[in-house]
């Protein structure tokens, strides 16, 4: 139960932090975001295999799981969002 918990934190503090990045247009929370989901998938694999016969926990995992690749695509979208401004990193360039 207490994965089941920290699985859930994680997947809020996904969510929380990718939206934050769509407003902020800060890439490395956004990579940061991508990464933990990553993390998150993994654990979440892990918990499906330890409780096949609980499908009410399967599916409150899955769902976290959900919620935290929601999260992973809203990152994806901050950092188009950040790579579309000129910047440090990046410029646009008009072709002729």
């Amino acid at each position: 139960m207490r994965d089941i918990v920290s699985l859930s934190e994680l997947a809020h503090n996904v969510f929380l932090k990718a939206m934050d990045c769509v407003f902020t247009g800060d890439i490395d929370v956004a990579n940061n975001v991508l990464e933990i989901e990553k993390v998150i998938s993994s654990e979440s694999e892990k918990l499906m295999k330890q409780l096949p016969e609980m499908p009410v926990l399967r599916i409150i995992v899955l769902e976290l799981a959900t919620v935290a690749d929601t999260g992973a695509g809203i990152a994806v979208i901050a950092i188009n969002k950040a790579l579309e401004k000129s910047s440090k990193i990046c410029s646009i360039r008009e072709e002729a």
